[in-house]
């Protein structure tokens, strides 16, 4: 199945022969503002996640990878980001562009071409909708039918496994598994006052105690591999599936409610790692801070990562687990020029 963008990314994305315009998205995010009315006034869901709409079974892919994200001008960093991860077994990315004005479609087009992303238009249209959460429950309701396995993750943070070259090693040792949630490994400044030259995950080695210590409990969070076929709402940590409701779920199979994320008996990481690479150097963590996020009331936070700062300085060590994967990463990235 073809996903791609037309030459004009404003007007919409065409997914086979039909096309998901802005009114068309606009009417997803009214149904998800009615239903969580809804449930509110049920209890049936929990509020804080995002209900898919279907009205027929999804048949599940047999194989394939992808990866559901947003973002908003991160351009210097996706040649990389996409590299790596289409090298450790991605095999399409649904990027949602949350009004990007730093060329980040130009650096997308040489994959839109090869059909490996697809671009949403994904603005803030309600500062009552959390635009993350809505982005993951539209990537769920409309592709999950696209691939076996689906990773929500940001342009940040970068999953692999340790202990296999790709991701579908081990995903295929879960065989029957609705998901696996792996814990944020959090990566600092590294002592770089500006960003310095090369890979992102060869210029920073430096990151928080794993797991991180009852006093950095901030830092423990998680993103998921799930089959999207059996989600019924969709969060940004944490998941609702058909028949087991809102949960986390680590690789040994052992359940956790979204409430209990800062278990570090919980967080067990094993064959999967997620790198989470918060700060980047002090001038593009400064960046960041200023860039804020909008948060679900339609504020923008501007000092949400002065607390995990504090925490992450308690206890640091080194992780040089990915740098097995740059050699590789550097020679695709050179031919690529």
């Amino acid at each position: 199945m073809e996903h791609c963008i037309p030459n004009d990314c404003s007007s919409g994305v065409s997914r086979g022969n039909n096309l998901i315009t802005k009114d068309d998205v606009k009417g997803f995010l009214r149904k998800i503002k009615r239903q969580r009315r809804a449930n509110r006034h049920t209890g049936t869901e929990a509020a804080s996640l995002y209900s898919i709409l279907r009205n027929e079974k999804i048949v599940r892919a047999q194989q394939g990878l992808a990866c559901a994200t947003i973002l908003k001008d991160e351009a210097p960093y996706l040649e990389e980001w996409i590299e790596f991860h289409v090298l450790v077994g991605f095999e399409h990315f649904y990027i949602y562009d949350n009004g990007s004005t730093d060329g980040t479609l130009d650096v997308l087009a040489p994959y839109i071409r090869k059909n490996i992303v697809t671009v949403i238009p994904w603005k803030n249209f309600s500062g009552k909708l959390h635009p993350q959460k809505a982005a993951n429950a539209h990537a769920v309701a409309n592709f999950a039918d696209a691939c076996r396995w689906m990773a929500f993750f940001d342009v940040d943070e970068f999953l692999f496994s340790p202990t296999h070259k790709t991701l579908l090693e081990p995903l295929e040792k879960l065989g029957d598994q609705i998901c696996v949630s792996v814990p944020w490994q959090n990566f600092g400044t590294n002592g770089h006052k500006t960003a310095p030259d090369g890979l992102v995950i060869e210029n920073y080695t430096e990151k928080a105690e794993f797991p991180p210590l009852p006093a950095q409990r901030s830092l423990l969070r998680y993103k998921t591999i799930l089959d999207p076929t059996r989600v019924s709402a969709a969060g940004t940590h944490a998941f609702h599936y058909v028949d087991s409701g809102p949960m986390l779920m680590n690789v040994k199979g052992t359940r956790a409610a979204p409430a209990e994320f800062e278990d570090r008996e919980f967080a067990i990481a094993n064959d999967f790692q997620l790198n989470h690479y918060f700060t980047r150097s002090e001038e593009e963590l400064e960046n960041k801070r200023q860039k804020g996020r909008v948060s679900s009331k339609g504020d923008k936070v501007i000092d949400f990562v002065d607390n995990r700062l504090k925490q992450y300085a308690l206890s640091t060590c080194t992780d040089i687990k990915i740098l097995t994967f740059v050699g590789d990463l550097k020679n695709v990235m050179m031919h690529k020029r």
